[in-house]
C-alpha cells in the first residue's frame, strides 16, 4: 500500500521502518565490505526490498539461520556472499551447499556431510568453524572447536574460512591460545576471518569482519547521537473499566511476545498519555485520565513517532533491545516508510 499511515484492523499492532533513518544509520558505521545479519526478523523481512541500496552502500554479505527464506532470486546468487549461520536444521546444507553458502559448522558431523556433498557435486565448500566458548580447553565433544579444527584437514573439498566466536576472548592469552591452535593444527598462511567477539580482544593476523545486526535499528535503551531509532509500533486499545476519573484500556500484547515492565511505561492512545499498570500473557492494560473524543478502539502508539507524540525506545529500558521486537517482526505487519509512502512487506514464514 501507498499513502496515508497504515492501520490495519485485523492486527493487534503493527511495525513500519523508516528507510531514510535505517541508511543513515548503517552509514554512520562505515559499512564498506560488511555484513548484514538477517537472523533479525525485521532485517530479514525487509532485506530483498532495500538489496539493490544496501549493495550501494557497501554491503557484501549476508548472515542467515535456518529458519529464513531461502535466497533463490539470481540477485541474491550472484550479487553476495551468504554465510549460513548456526540455528539450521542439517537437511538443509546440501542445498545450501549447491547454492555455494558458506557454512559455519559447529558439529563434526556437519563437516562430514558438507565433504560428501562437496565431493558428490565436485565444488568446493567454504566453510566456517563455530567458536561456542573462549576456553579452548573445555571439551565439547564433537561440538568443540578444536575437534572440528584437527579432523577438517582430513576431509576434502572444504576450505577453512574463519570463525564464528559466540563469545569475546576476555583477555591477550585466550587470544593467543587461540592463533596457536589454529597453527597448530591447520597448515593455513592465508588471513583467516573472525566474525563476533567485538566487545573483547581480537587475535592478530585474523581478518575481523564486519557485521551490521539489529544494533542498526536503533533500539538501545541509551540515547546514541550517531544511531537514531528507525521503527515505529503501533496497536489498538480498547477500553475494559472506568475507575472515577480514570479510564482502564487494554492492548492485545503481552508477555508471551516477551514484554516483561511492570508498570510506569507512557504511551499515547491518539495522542492522550496512558501509563502501563500491568503486564499479562496475553495483553498489557494500561491506564489513562481521559477518554478519547472518537469511537474505540483507539489507534496507540507504543514506540517511535507518529508525527504529533514520540516514544523514544530509551523509554522503555532495554525493552525493545532484546527479543520483543524479534517476536513482532515474526507475527505482525511490517511496512517501509519512504517520501511519504508505505510499502506493506510480506511475512516470510509459514503460519496457521
Amino acid at each position: 500500500m501507498t499513502g496515508s499511515s497504515p492501520h490495519p484492523w485485523d492486527h493487534p499492532c503493527w511495525l513500519i521502518l523508516d528507510v531514510p533513518s535505517l541508511f543513515s544509520n548503517i552509514d554512520s558505521l562505515n559499512p564498506i565490505d560488511g555484513f548484514i545479519d538477517l537472523r533479525s526478523s525485521i532485517l530479514a523481512r525487509a532485506w530483498k526490498f532495500l538489496a539493490a541500496d544496501l549493495r550501494r552502500h557497501g554491503l557484501k554479505g549476508l548472515l542467515i539461520d535456518g529458519f529464513v527464506e531461502p535466497l533463490d532470486d539470481r540477485e541474491s546468487r550472484n550479487n553476495w556472499i551468504k554465510l549460513l549461520t548456526p540455528p539450521y536444521p542439517s537437511g538443509i546444507l546440501p542445498s545450501a551447499a549447491r547454492e555455494h553458502y558458506m557454512i559455519v559448522i559447529g558439529h563434526l558431523s556437519e563437516a562430514v556431510l558438507l565433504s560428501n556433498q562437496a565431493q558428490s557435486s565436485e565444488s568446493r565448500c567454504a566453510v566456517f568453524i563455530r567458536v561456542r566458548g573462549s576456553e579452548l580447553t573445555a571439551d565439547g565433544g564433537n561440538t568443540g572447536m578444536l575437534t572440528i579444527l584437527e579432523v577438517l584437514p582430513t576431509l576434502p573439498m572444504l576450505t577453512l574460512q574463519g570463525f564464528l566466536l559466540d563469545e569475546a576472548f576476555s583477555s591477550r592469552k585466550e587470544c593467543d591460545a587461540f592463533a596457536n591452535a589454529v597453527a597448530r593444527l591447520t597448515d593455513e598462511n592465508r588471513p583467516l576471518s573472525i566474525i563476533g567477539g567485538d566487545n573483547g580482544p581480537l587475535p592478530p593476523r585474523f581478518t575481523t569482519e564486519k557485521i551490521l545486526d539489529h544494533n542498526i535499528l536503533g533500539l538501545s535503551s541509551i540515547p546514541n547521537q550517531n544511531i537514531g531509532a528507525t521503527l515505529t509500533l503501533e496497536s489498538w486499545s480498547y477500553p475494559i473499566r472506568s475507575t472515577g476519573e480514570r479510564l482502564i484500556v487494554a492492548i492485545d500484547l503481552g508477555s508471551r511476545y516477551g514484554f516483561t515492565r511492570i508498570s510506569g511505561t507512557r504511551i499515547f492512545v491518539e495522542n492522550q498519555p496512558a501509563h502501563l499498570i500491568k503486564v499479562e500473557e496475553r495483553r498489557m492494560i494500561f491506564e489513562m485520565e481521559n477518554r478519547p473524543g472518537c469511537p474505540a478502539p483507539w489507534k496507540t502508539l507504543l514506540l517511535g513517532n507518529n508525527g504529533i507524540s514520540n516514544i523514544p525506545p530509551w523509554d522503555w529500558d532495554d525493552e525493545f533491545g532484546n527479543h520483543v521486537i524479534d517476536n513482532l517482526g515474526r507475527h505482525f505487519p511490517l511496512y517501509l516508510h519512504e517520501n511519504e509512502s508505505y510499502v506493506e512487506i510480506p511475512r516470510i514464514w509459514n503460519e496457521l
